[in-house]
C-alpha cells in the first residue's frame, strides 16, 4: 500500500511517515503521539506512493500493554478510500454550489433537519425574519418563529416527512422588528447533503396583498 517492503518497516517502523502527504505529516504525526495512548486514534490522510500516485486511507490503530501497563506494541489496519473521499468531496462542491444559487434568489430559502435545526437559511430569508445567524443556526427555529410565521407548517411537518406532501401556506406575520409581511410558504421533502430535511421556500407577497385589498 505505502510501497515499502516488510523487512525495511521492521528496520526502521517509523518509515511509514515519509509516504505521507506533506500537508498531512503534521497533524498525523500529532494525532499518533496524543491519540494512541487513549486509544482513538482514526484518522484520514493522503499518501504519496513511489510512483507519485495520491492516495487517500483510513488509518486506525490502539496500544497493547502487557500485565505491567507497559507499552507492548501498536496495532492498526490502514485501508484505502479514495473512492470514498472523491463521493464527499464532489457532494461538497455540488452543496456549496446550490448554497451560492441559493443566496441569490430573490425569495426565502429554509432548510431544516427532522429536529427543525437549521441546516441553511438564505440572507433574504434573514432579513425578512429580522433575524441573526446565532438565532437561526443555534435554535430550534420553529420555536423562535412562535408569532404564526410557522404555526400551521408545523402542525404539517410529520406529514411532509411521513407522505412526502409538498404545502403551501400564506401566512400574515409580525417580524422582531414588528415589520408585518404577507408571506408564501411552501415545504417540500428533499435529500440535503446527505439527510432527509425539509425545504421551506417563502415568497413576499406583501405588494400583492395590499394591491387586492385596495380593490
Amino acid at each position: 500500500m505505502f510501497g515499502m517492503s516488510l523487512e525495511s518497516l521492521y528496520e526502521d517502523p517509523s518509515l511509514w511517515e515519509k509516504y505521507i502527504h506533506p500537508q498531512d505529516k503534521a497533524r498525523i504525526r500529532n494525532a499518533f503521539n496524543n491519540k494512541i495512548p487513549t486509544n482513538t486514534y482514526d484518522e484520514e490522510f493522503r499518501i504519496v506512493k513511489e510512483d507519485g500516485v495520491v492516495q487517500w486511507v483510513r488509518d486506525r490503530a490502539y496500544s497493547v500493554s502487557d500485565e505491567n501497563g507497559n507499552l507492548k506494541l501498536i496495532a492498526g489496519t490502514t485501508q484505502y478510500i479514495t473512492k470514498a473521499k472523491e463521493a464527499e468531496f464532489k457532494l461538497k462542491e455540488t452543496t456549496e454550489n446550490l448554497i451560492q444559487i441559493m443566496e441569490t434568489i430573490p425569495s426565502g430559502i429554509l432548510i431544516i433537519d427532522q429536529n427543525y435545526k437549521t441546516v441553511f437559511i438564505n440572507k433574504f430569508l434573514m432579513n425578512i425574519l429580522a433575524l441573526s445567524k446565532e438565532d437561526v443556526y443555534v435554535k430550534n427555529i420553529l420555536k423562535i418563529l412562535n408569532k404564526g410565521f410557522f404555526d400551521e407548517l408545523q402542525d404539517r411537518i410529520q406529514d411532509i416527512y411521513e407522505k412526502h406532501k409538498t404545502k403551501s401556506e400564506e401566512v400574515n406575520f409580525i417580524n422582531f422588528i414588528n415589520e408585518e409581511f404577507w408571506v408564501e410558504i411552501k415545504a417540500t421533502r428533499i435529500h440535503f447533503n446527505g439527510q432527509e430535511c425539509i425545504l421551506v421556500t417563502v415568497n413576499d407577497i406583501t405588494k400583492l396583498k395590499i394591491a387586492q385589498h385596495a380593490v
